[in-house]
């Protein structure tokens, strides 16, 4: 969690809306650990919304948001596509 953390302040620090992960266990880190640390303190900084690269590859190509599993991610990324379209 330790190291979760610090990699979220340096994104946030850097302006960072969201996080484009290529790695399924980093992403498991950032998504899941992530959400386990929000509940351990509520209070504490806003989540970042981490995305696979082939998620955000699928949302950009057109695919629908079913297919590409978006719904099992524990931090809400919809914004993501207004983002893209944005």
């Amino acid at each position: 969690m330790e190291l979760t953390q610090k990699k979220l302040t340096s994104a946030t620090q850097s302006g960072a809306q969201f996080i484009c992960d290529s790695c399924p266990y980093c992403h498991l880190q950032f998504d899941t650990v992530q959400q386990m640390m929000m509940a351990k303190n509520p209070k504490g900084n806003h989540s970042i919304a981490p995305i696979l690269y082939t998620q955000l590859l699928g949302v950009s190509l057109g695919i629908d948001t079913k297919t590409l599993g978006l719904a099992m991610n524990q931090i809400d990324i919809t914004g993501v596509e207004g983002f893209l379209s944005g």
